[in-house]
């Protein structure tokens, strides 16, 4: 299925663009807002990395390139369409979409109907009064399927919704954020992990397990991060004066938005100890509609599996990625990349989601992961100002 492989690799047009350099340069007030539009030979790369294979596939390549638009350009209706009657969206409840860092793969499903047509089911565990009902892809707790969907149960033939994310993080953790973000420990079939939880939805106001009536629609965009733990509200705007007081500016990154970060212990004021960063990073629709376009869950070692013997870190970000994880098929749902740096060494490395100075320290391995979730499409919706990775003025003072 080797079409269908690189039918999901937009990533590779658009990590370039994403993770190539520190951005540096601060955005003039009043700055036009244009999409991206760098043009990348995508049939050149698969040739790269393929060799004779990628003649008999050109076509369909083109074909790609023609139906999914790039980070930050305008909205592609024919594709909004197409996930409407996938079932992979859900107008009525918040939020509507679930969406992979790129459109690299098919959105995930936001209802229980989606789910089971996507190979999702249900667990035996008891409904989790503050996440929902737990769903794991093929019912199996594995390391490289290493997330649960919560869900409302679903009532008299109505699907349940979405109502929360869990990861799993098998490995290195850092231990001094256990018992407020990270969980305890707990063992699966492929060892023992920690998770870190979002919840979707406000408790004070829906019951998440209630099997006698549907969830209601029409919420509002919630998300809280360790709800049985820290329970730290992440604010569901950018305007809200919570988000300016508590997290610090990043960078607008076409595709994913303006990335704010916290400390557990100094909040915006960040000590850039890997042991204090909250593990969840949340992006805004700076330039759109302000909202929470998506949050990514960090991680402070390598997660994605890599074989760097048959596909080393040389060469464009395009064909690295591209021989993981479409050829050589290594990737499980960490992001597909080989990793982003602690050190500032491109092509791919953490501070690129800062303003200015950044020395982060106290990885593991020299890397971070991350896993990113997008309430929407911002693949084709989210843009950035003109040029590439930008910073707002004031946004870039030093660490």
């Amino acid at each position: 299925s080797l079409i269908k492989n690189l039918f999901k690799s937009t990533i590779g047009m658009t990590m370039p663009q994403s993770y190539g350099s520190l951005p540096t340069q601060e955005t003039e007030p009043g700055v036009d807002v244009v999409p991206a539009s760098e043009d990348v030979d995508i049939s050149a790369t698969i040739k790269k990395v393929m060799g004779k294979t990628a003649i008999i596939v050109s076509l369909g390549v083109g074909i790609v390139v023609a139906s999914f638009a790039l980070p930050g350009s305008s909205p592609d209706p024919d594709r909004l369409t197409l996930l409407s009657k996938s079932g992979s969206s859900d107008a009525e409840h918040w939020p509507p979409s679930l969406h992979t860092l790129f459109n690299v793969a098919p959105p995930y499903p936001v209802t229980t109907a989606a789910a089971s047509e996507a190979g999702w089911v249900k667990i035996d565990d008891p409904c989790n009064p503050l996440l929902g009902e737990a769903w794991l892809l093929q019912g199996e707790r594995a390391r490289n399927s290493s997330a649960t969907l919560y869900f409302s149960p679903e009532v008299e033939g109505t699907p349940g919704h979405v109502t929360g994310i869990e990861v799993d993080y098998y490995g290195y953790i850092e231990d001094k954020l256990v018992g407020t973000y990270f969980s305890e420990a707990k063992t699966a079939k492929d060892g023992t992990y920690h998770s870190v939880s979002l919840a979707l939805r406000d408790i004070e106001k829906y019951d998440l397990c209630d099997t006698k009536k549907p969830l209601a629609g029409g919420n509002d965009a919630y998300v809280a991060i360790g709800p049985d733990m820290a329970n730290t509200m992440v604010p569901s705007t950018e305007t809200d004066p919570e988000l300016e007081s508590s997290w610090k500016e990043g960078s607008c990154l076409h595709g994913m938005g303006t990335h704010w970060f916290s400390d557990a212990v100094s909040g915006k004021d960040l000590t850039l100890k890997t042991e204090n960063t909250v593990p969840i990073v949340p992006m805004y629709n700076t330039y759109g509609d302000k909202k929470i376009a998506g949050v990514f869950f960090m991680a402070t070692d390598r997660k994605q599996n890599w074989d760097f013997e048959a596909c080393p870190i040389e060469g464009s970000p395009m064909e690295v990625v591209t021989c993981n994880c479409f050829v050589q098929k290594n990737c499980n749902f960490w992001d597909k990349s080989p990793g982003l740096l602690e050190a500032l060494e491109p092509p791919f490395y953490m501070c690129n989601n800062m303003c200015g100075d950044c020395a982060f320290s106290g990885t593991k391995d020299g890397y971070f992961s991350t896993m990113h979730w997008f309430f929407q499409d911002a693949a084709a919706t989210v843009s950035c100002p003109s040029g590439k990775e930008k910073c707002r003025e004031g946004a870039g003072e030093a660490h």
